[in-house]
């Protein structure tokens, strides 16, 4: 996976709105508001599939430090 900064991120995005007949004199074409929809619901998608992520990540983490705390204490004497 590359990281991108968001002016390379929007030249690509302008190149891509232009392949679809996008300019800035003629404004947005019917393709490329679809486009630009389409993006916005698939960026949304990855945001909520990373957030999931990172808490499971989370909830595995919290799972083994109480594991290791838990096999370091002394069993109750009964």
């Amino acid at each position: 996976m590359t990281t991108t900064n968001s002016a390379e991120l929007f030249l690509d995005n302008r190149k891509t709105l232009v392949a679809f007949g996008e300019s800035i004199a003629n404004g947005p074409t019917a393709d490329s508001v679809q486009l630009a929809r389409d993006n916005v619901r698939h960026a949304k998608r990855l945001l909520a599939q990373t957030e999931i992520e990172h808490a499971d990540s989370r909830k595995a983490a919290k799972r083994i430090k109480r594991a290791r705390e838990s096999a370091w204490q002394p069993e109750a004497a009964s």
